[in-house]
């Protein structure tokens, strides 16, 4: 059995190739490119295809090659970094060098056979929109600086920064001397049938009357200007995504109906996490990272949350897990249940995003709705 172990880089890939008892055939590096794919081939044919190539899933450097090595017809499994990392470790201790790295996953090709879970759309999606949503909320936390010197008068009668109707406001009015000379503020459109009106239009020209602005420059007109713009794109950009996603997802509206599971948590846990491909809600859980991970030493042990998994995934469930614990029965007793064990807020809150996953993978696996007294099917 020839086994083919791939270390990924940006640019140029080492690999080695060993045969079962683990001497070395062949090693080197290759570019990712055509050519260079073609000169690897031709440095393995004297010794034939292997049977099994093992890569690492760094980043995403290693998605192009796993699809092109597929292509061709090769076995191709990629591994979790961590797993290569420690594995690695444990076979060549002295040396971290592309070449060990390269020596060391064509080893673990010819033991286990491990999962590979090739990036697809939806879960690029649910990265994007990940990032866009992270985005936003740093610039909302920006122009929430710059509206409380220029034009306190929103903060003061509550309105959203984020939300349409007082974007479009301060596109038109950003700061306090604005809005006092405004004529036809009520008239302001911010969608295709709603306008601000005239009650919430008094509301605010009256705050903006009794506010101080001695401290409002020009300057303040055109950042607030420019970054309403830039959360407005934002805003559209998430609304597309999340569009594109229910599009490709249709089965995440079964996740939707569990209490504390908004649209978009149910988006992104269907697009990042194949259930299809996993065995059990253990390794769904594992998969994300929000597992308990055990330690042992010297006659103590203790947990912490393993974080080895999908960040945005993981990330996802959490903030899902505190209106799923306040307002959904289930997950409601079995949060009271870890704070009478004396668990924290915080540390309940992890074992609560784990149960909610585990909820969701017996949903998509008996293709079942939620319901309080849903009991799932023994896999």
């Amino acid at each position: 059995m020839l086994a083919l172990g791939i270390d990924c880089a940006q640019l140029t890939h080492a690999f080695c190739l060993i045969d079962d008892s683990r001497r070395v055939l062949v090693e080197g590096t290759f570019p990712e490119t055509q050519t260079g794919l073609a000169q690897l081939r031709a440095q393995l044919a004297a010794y034939g295809e292997p049977q099994a190539v093992t890569m690492e899933a760094s980043g995403s450097y290693w998605q192009n090659l796993h699809a092109a090595l597929q292509a061709c017809g090769w076995e191709v499994r990629a591994v979790d970094p961590v797993r290569a990392r420690r594995y690695a470790q444990l076979r060549h201790p002295r040396h971290k060098t592309d070449k060990a790295d390269a020596r060391s996953l064509a080893e673990m090709g010819l033991g286990e056979e491990r999962a590979s879970f090739p990036a697809s759309e939806p879960e690029l999606l649910a990265h994007r929109l990940a990032q866009v949503v992270e985005t936003r909320v740093r610039l909302i936390g920006q122009l929430h600086a710059l509206v409380v010197v220029a034009n306190p008068a929103l903060v003061a009668c509550g309105w959203e920064l984020g939300a349409a109707r007082s974007l479009t406001v301060l596109l038109q009015y950003p700061t306090t001397l604005h809005l006092r000379r405004a004529r036809s503020l009520a008239q302001v459109r911010y969608g295709p049938r709603q306008k601000v009106g005239a009650r919430d239009a008094e509301q605010l020209q009256e705050a903006a009357r009794e506010a101080l602005y001695g401290a409002v420059l020009e300057a303040h007109a055109e950042a607030i200007r420019f970054q309403a713009t830039q959360i407005g794109g934002c805003n559209r950009e998430i609304a597309r995504l999340e569009a594109a996603l229910r599009e490709r997802l249709p089965e995440a509206a079964r996740l939707e109906a569990i209490k504390g599971v908004g649209p978009r948590t149910a988006l992104v846990v269907c697009a990042c996490v194949p259930f299809a491909q996993l065995a059990s809600a253990k390794q769904a859980a594992a998969y994300a990272g929000v597992h308990p991970h055990r330690f042992e030493s010297n006659g103590r042990v203790w947990t912490r949350l393993s974080k080895q998994g999908d960040a945005v995934v993981r990330s996802a469930l959490y903030r899902a897990a505190f209106p799923a614990s306040q307002h959904n029965p289930l997950l409601r007793a079995f949060y009271l249940r870890l704070r009478e064990k004396g668990l924290t807020h915080r540390q309940a809150l992890c074992a609560v995003a784990h149960k909610l996953l585990r909820v969701c993978y017996a949903l998509m696996r008996d293709q079942s709705n939620f319901s309080v007294d849903y009991q799932p099917q023994k896999a």
